[in-house]
């Protein structure tokens, strides 16, 4: 981890926010995982609906950790077409880099469904976790759109652009309505039990 931070704050232009997003996704549904878990092993009611979210929350985790390495590589791509000046090089490279942050938000937006769907049922002592989940997923859902969003203004394909837009608006109020039902669902649990 001190590594990775390291690099971060290098000034070199990899790592960056890219990667810094899919750690946060990773993280959130490495918290997804360990509530579940935790319910599972205590309430046996809840066992099998928690153990799938569990077994969802690794898949995201492990998808979201991959992302970490596949944006750095994407970005130092990027880097390396734009000096190689080769005639569409750039855009290829430029239209990778941009499919990474997509996928990032796509993953995290999952997690927040995964974050929602576990409120219900999560044991009330992990409901903090559960909203910390939610925090990092959302964070890392709006960065990959904005990354993505940043790298779509100089790519010239103008129906990935489109579609790419529709998409990243279409996970933007997902996420942020799956947020909100989270949080109004742990808000009653809480209130419920004082």
């Amino acid at each position: 981890m001190q590594g990775f931070l390291g690099a971060l704050a290098s000034g070199d232009p990899t790592p960056g926010g890219g990667a810094a997003a899919a750690l946060g996704g990773a993280l959130a549904a490495a918290l997804v995982a360990m509530v579940s878990r935790a319910t599972a092993a205590r309430d046996p009611g809840a066992r099998d609906e928690m153990t799938a979210i569990a077994i969802r929350a690794d898949e995201l985790r492990g998808r979201l950790t991959g992302l970490v390495t596949q944006d750095i590589e994407a970005y130092r791509g990027l880097l390396d077409a734009r000096r190689s000046r080769q005639p569409g090089e750039a855009e290829r490279a430029l239209r990778r880099a941009t499919e990474m942050p997509l996928m990032i938000a796509r993953d995290s937006q999952s997690v927040l469904t995964a974050c929602e769907t576990a409120a219900t049922r999560a044991r009330l002592s992990t409901l903090s976790d559960l909203g910390v989940a939610a925090a990092l997923g959302w964070a890392a859902l709006e960065a990959g759109a904005l990354t993505a969003r940043t790298n779509l203004g100089d790519l010239q394909d103008a129906p990935f652009v489109e579609a790419s837009e529709r998409e990243l608006d279409r996970l933007l109020t997902s996420g942020r309505d799956a947020r909100a039902r989270m949080l109004d669902a742990i808000t009653s649990r809480t209130k419920a039990r004082t």
